[in-house]
């Protein structure tokens, strides 16, 4: 099958018991290795780590995560340790599996070099299971050479795509992401490729480096699986990575984001709301039918 979910063909578009782990109004000091760093707030990471992860398994991750991309070492320790506290209260391991990253930018408007927390699509695929509701939420390419229909219903979604199963594989020409709920009637989000470029280049605060240059496949199917997210129900954990996703954090955030989680841990459960339909886009529209579907790139910024 052509549709591979393993890499790179965008060449051209290249909780715990005590949260709030470490107060914005702390100063962390300068460390000569990120494992002083690292090793300084252990205790405070391993707080807002859940369960279900290891702190010391994180840390070395994060450790290893770090080491590879040198140009982290160069960020503010504040914006760098923030960004490895909200991996620790998501639960997600930041590197090449793909369920986060930890990407350096230029802050123009503090004039310093920071670190964004940038999440994976297997990591939103992961928060979004964490909601007991979800069934299955897959995301894939649609070649030039492949067979690929849409059709739109309110009583659920439906796609046919077959690959080209010979011959050589044809150019990306979209994305999609399928979400099945156990109560809910499938639903399908196709973006095209010049539509995710759209987004990267609006959103991403380091559209040219980072995952969307070394992982641009994977960078789209987080885009589209995004969007197909408005139908599932919306867990602290998945709201917080959307809204901190691709910008830089304060220790105060992550924090209050650890107080959210933890209460939500703690809360007696609650029917989840979900969000309320929208028209998912597709390639081939007119400006008009743009405009009528409310705007993709608007939604879940």
């Amino acid at each position: 099958m052509n549709t591979q979910q393993t890499g790179g063909s965008g060449e051209r578009f290249r909780r715990s018991q005590a949260p709030n782990p470490v107060p914005s109004s702390v100063r962390v000091p300068q460390a000569r290795t990120v494992e002083q760093l690292l090793a300084a707030h252990a205790s405070e990471i391993a707080r807002a780590v859940p369960r279900h992860l290891n702190a010391d398994r994180l840390l070395r991750i994060a450790t290893v995560a770090i080491r590879q991309t040198p140009e982290l070492l160069e960020c503010t320790p504040h914006s760098l340790l923030a960004a490895v506290i909200q991996c620790a209260i998501l639960g997600l391991e930041p590197g090449v599996l793909g369920h986060a990253y930890l990407v350096p930018f230029h802050n123009r408007q503090s004039g310093t070099k920071d670190v964004v927390f940038v999440s994976g699509y297997r990591g939103l695929i992961d928060l979004a299971y964490r909601s007991g509701r979800v069934s299955s939420v897959i995301a894939r390419t649609v070649r030039e050479t492949d067979s690929f229909s849409l059709e739109l219903g309110s009583d659920g979604d439906r796609i046919t795509h077959r690959p080209a199963l010979r011959g050589t594989p044809g150019k990306p020409i979209g994305y999609y992401a399928v979400l099945s709920l156990k109560d809910a009637p499938p639903r399908v989000v196709y973006m095209t490729l010049e539509e995710v470029d759209a987004w990267r280049r609006r959103y991403s605060k380091a559209p040219d480096r980072g995952p969307w240059v070394d992982a641009f496949d994977q960078m789209a199917w987080k885009t589209v699986v995004r969007q197909v997210l408005r139908w599932a129900p919306l867990t602290v954990e998945l709201a917080r990575a959307l809204s901190h996703d691709e910008r830089p954090l304060t220790l105060e955030e992550v924090s209050l984001a650890g107080e959210a989680v933890e209460a939500t841990a703690e809360a007696p459960t609650a029917p989840a709301l979900d969000a309320p339909p929208a028209p998912a886009p597709q390639s081939g529209h007119s400006q008009e039918d743009a405009s009528e579907r409310g705007g993709i790139f608007d939604a879940l910024s």
